[in-house]
């Protein structure tokens, strides 16, 4: 969606985030400082692994992480669902102009789990 709104647009974004991230970092000291019962209190940093999926898209079987199928944009039915003139769902990086697929929470809940096991 960024991209199609062009760069001025995807900065403005970029300034966003970095700001929500200040902010919650300090949520998270502040909630770490008033629960000191809690072993462990864990801030995960998905922007890395976003970075590295996007850069190396082909590695991790994307054939398009700049667009999505809109055929698939709500959903689909299975996993490996695939529509004339479109790749299979769980090739594509993207949902939808605004969420990823599956497939990236997929990757992203294996990399939150394996944090939280080491982590705790």
């Amino acid at each position: 969606m960024y991209l199609q709104e062009g760069s001025e647009a995807a900065a403005q974004m970029g300034t966003d985030i970095a700001e929500y991230n200040t902010h919650l970092g300090k949520f998270v000291r502040a909630f770490k400082a008033n629960h000191t019962d809690l072993g462990t209190v864990t801030l995960f940093d998905t922007h890395p692994i976003f970075n590295v999926l996007l850069d190396e898209g082909e590695t991790f079987g994307f054939v398009n992480v700049t667009g999505y199928c809109a055929d698939y944009e709500n959903g689909t039915p299975t996993l490996t669902y695939q529509v004339e003139g479109c790749a299979p769902a769980s090739s594509y990086f993207w949902l939808n102009d605004l969420h990823p697929l599956f497939t990236v929470h997929n990757i992203l809940a294996k990399a939150i789990s394996t944090t939280l096991t080491s982590s705790g």
